[in-house]
């Protein structure tokens, strides 16, 4: 299998990092303007499953700048054109994913059923994005004429959630309601990577049914499946979901809450630039701002209050990372990912999952307290710290973070995050079985990212000889266990694909 196949089969499987790292192998060796064009589209889909949306829209650009217009099929073209037209969605840039929009529908008539029904349901997104109802219904009558009775299920999933969305911008929530229900069985039923979405409209759907307990349960829920399914997504996912935070605590009386949430909600759709949505928070901060404090629709009781304010501090603390660090935001995100990927792979239950990921996004907040040059990823995990800031910062995190509404054995995986499997790490020198299972499977995936992030100030060595240096790691520094599952959660099957 060549390099390009192997990081489509990297992309299908939800390894990003190492999709990316094996397409710039491919640019920096040279190749045929097709060769360039797939890697570039490559590394924008693996951009864009990391989180970096901007890298994913320069990726996106450039594989439609260098790729061989008049050689291509026309299925090739299409796939590029609506990787670009995504990436400016996501960005907000509506006139030029409107010419990628247009391009593309001229291709239609030539493209496979299902590539050409996705070619509408973009269509159909992008209209419903500027509030254009009557486009938005035209063009996902098309993708459901085209699909037929049989589309796969994401595919499905997604109509049922557009078609939702038509139907409550119409007036009709109730109705929309049953529809992104479907939507959201559908989802399940696949990866469930963008299942926090379907609960968070669902939230609002809600709302307008002045349903307020069951629009912020679907709040929670969609913080909860954002933490564990889609931690790459988190930024913009804070964003939605705090804006509905924001809705439901000012509906339920609590002005001084919605104020928070719509600040922290608008701040977040700046950072990654999502202006339209920024002006929606800021307009109905804006109008809160300028009333006085309203009767409730429907006060929350204690246990909501109380689960809405743990809540509240939890993502508090995460926003530190984006506030003091923006450059490593990202990069915590591909943490939390591959946390829970080696996690599932070994087999762990849904609890110890959940630890993980926690561990994993909060094991560096000490190097934040103690002000250590350069914050986390900077030495390997495995180089022994001189400086006793860098020895402390295990334990200080520890301690901080023992002020939030965090397990135990969170607590207990932060502090020993970076002790060695044969006891020479830092900071009480435990060994092998000593070492909480978080810890361990965090200093796998630290260590990974040390040496593979292409965003650091040294370019990333080859993906092939990090496996060999982690394989040759086991038994020293890190659990021969957790090293054969990373190492198994790098195994590509032999099968062919296209980028998704």
């Amino acid at each position: 299998m060549d390099v390009l196949s192997r990081s489509i089969r990297y992309l299908q499987n939800r390894l990003p990092l190492a999709a990316f790292l094996l397409a710039e192998e491919t640019l920096q060796r040279g190749g045929s303007p097709l060769e360039e064009s797939r890697a570039h589209h490559i590394k924008s889909v693996a951009a864009f499953q990391l989180g970096l949306l901007d890298e994913g829209l320069e990726e996106a650009r450039w594989a439609v700048k260098v790729a061989p217009w008049r050689r291509l099929e026309p299925a090739v073209k299409a796939r590029l054109l609506l990787n670009l037209g995504l990436m400016e969605y996501y960005r907000g840039n509506w006139s030029t994913a409107e010419d990628a929009s247009r391009a593309l529908l001229r291709l239609t008539d030539r493209l496979p059923q299902g590539l050409a029904a996705s070619v509408h349901l973009f269509a159909s997104a992008l209209a419903l994005a500027q509030d254009k109802r009557r486009s938005a219904a035209h063009q996902l009558k098309k993708a459901q004429a085209i699909a037929g009775d049989q589309p796969s299920l994401p595919f499905r999933s997604q109509i049922l959630h557009n078609e939702a969305l038509l139907l409550r911008a119409r007036g009709r929530p109730r109705a929309a309601l049953r529809l992104l229900e479907e939507a959201r069985a559908l989802a399940q039923e696949e990866d469930g990577h963008d299942l926090w979405r379907h609960e968070v409209e669902s939230g609002h759907t809600y709302l307008l049914l002045r349903d307020l307990s069951q629009a912020l349960a679907r709040g929670v829920a969609a913080w909860d499946m954002l933490n564990r399914q889609a931690p790459s997504a988190y930024p913009l996912g804070i964003a939605e979901i705090s804006l509905l935070f924001g809705k439901v605590s000012w509906a339920a009386g609590q002005r001084e809450e919605a104020i928070a949430w719509l600040n922290r909600s608008a701040s977040f759709f700046a950072q990654i630039r999502r202006m339209a949505s920024w002006r929606q928070a800021g307009e109905l901060l804006s109008f809160i701002l300028a009333q006085p404090q309203t009767r409730p629709i429907q006060p929350l009781d204690a246990s909501w209050r109380q689960k809405l304010g743990d809540i509240s501090r939890l993502v508090s603390l995460s926003d530190s990372f984006y506030s003091l660090a923006p450059h490593l935001a990202v990069q915590l995100g591909a943490k939390v990912q591959y946390a829970l990927s080696l996690s599932q792979t070994l087999g762990w239950k849904e609890e110890s999952q959940e630890v993980a990921s926690l561990v994993a996004r909060f094991s560096d907040v000490g190097h934040f307290l103690l002000g250590i040059p350069g914050g986390p990823f900077t030495p390997l995990p495995i180089d022994p710290p001189l400086d006793h800031r860098t020895r402390a910062h295990p334990e200080a995190g520890r301690d901080f973070l023992s002020l939030f509404p965090l397990p135990a054995e969170v607590l207990e995986g932060v502090a020993a995050h970076h002790e060695r499997w044969d006891g020479q790490g830092y900071p009480r020198g435990l060994a092998a079985e000593a070492i909480p299972p978080s810890a361990r499977l965090v200093l796998v995936v630290d260590l990974y990212l040390a040496l593979a992030w292409p965003f650091g100030p040294k370019p990333p060595s080859p993906h092939e000889k990090i496996l060999e240096f982690l394989q040759k790691e086991a038994g020293r520094s890190l659990d021969p266990e957790m090293v054969a599952g990373f190492l198994h959660l790098h195994k590509i099957p032999e099968e062919g694909g296209e980028v998704p």
